[in-house]
C-alpha cells in the first residue's frame, strides 16, 4: 500500500487528474501483493491530509483487478515500458485464471 500525504484537497485532486507511472506502479504492486497473499481486496493507497488526523484507505475488490490491470497495461504501453507491460500482463493472466 502506497502512503500519500497531501497538504490540501486541491493537491489530492491534482495527483489523480493525470496518469503517472508512480500511481500505476502502486496499483500493479498492490494487486500483485494481494494476489500472492490470496486476499480478496487489494489495499492500494493510504491517504492523509495536513488538516486532518483521519487516514483514508483506497482498496480494490478482486472483481475489479482485471479492469485495473488492463488500464495499467495500457498506460505502460503508452509510455513504451516493455518490461512493465510484460510483468503486468503476467499478473493479469493470473487474475483471470482465479
Amino acid at each position: 500500500m502506497k502512503k500519500l500525504h497531501f497538504r490540501s484537497a486541491q493537491e489530492f485532486e491534482g495527483i489523480f487528474q493525470r496518469k503517472t507511472k508512480e500511481i500505476t506502479d502502486s496499483i500493479v504492486d498492490s494487486i500483485e501483493q494481494a494476489l500472492a497473499s490470496k486476499h480478496r481486496t487489494a489495499n492500494i493507497f493510504e491517504i492523509s491530509f495536513d488538516e486532518s488526523d483521519i487516514v483514508f484507505e483506497i482498496s480494490l475488490p478482486k472483481n475489479q483487478w482485471a479492469t485495473a490491470l488492463q488500464s495499467c497495461l495500457d498506460h505502460y504501453h503508452s509510455l513504451e515500458l516493455v518490461d512493465e507491460q510484460i510483468d503486468t500482463w503476467r499478473i493479469l493472466e493470473s487474475v483471470k485464471k482465479k
